[in-house]
C-alpha cells in the first residue's frame, strides 16, 4: 500500500441504499465522506492526500475507505415488518424487469 492507509468503515443498510454524509478519522483530524446511494459492501472510496506523509518526497499518500454494511443479528417485530416489506417490494421488481 506505500504511502496509502485503509480504513475499514461500517454503516448501516439504510446508509448504503439512500446515502449519507458521515465522518471518517483522517491523520489531520476527521473528514466528512459522501455515501452515494446504493454504495455496496466492499467497495471503496479514494480521499487524495490524506494518506501518510511521503518520506523521500513531497505530497502524502490516499486514503482508502472500503465500506462495510452492518446486517443486524436481532430486529425486533417492527423491524422485521419493515424488512420483509422491502423484500416483497423487491422481488416484485424484479419480476417486472
Amino acid at each position: 500500500m506505500g504511502d496509502n492507509l485503509l480504513y475499514n468503515l461500517e454503516i448501516e443498510f439504510p446508509e448504503a441504499a439512500l446515502g449519507a454524509k458521515v465522518s471518517v478519522p483522517t491523520l489531520d483530524g476527521s473528514t466528512d465522506v459522501k455515501i452515494h446511494h446504493g454504495t455496496q459492501p466492499g467497495e471503496i472510496i479514494k480521499l487524495k492526500g490524506k494518506g501518510m506523509p511521503r518520506l523521500r518526497g513531497y505530497g502524502k499518500g490516499d486514503l482508502l475507505v472500503r465500506v462495510n454494511v452492518r446486517i443486524p443479528k436481532k430486529l425486533n417485530k417492527e423491524q422485521k415488518r419493515l424488512i420483509e416489506t422491502l423484500a416483497q417490494e423487491l422481488s416484485q421488481n424484479r419480476s417486472k424487469s
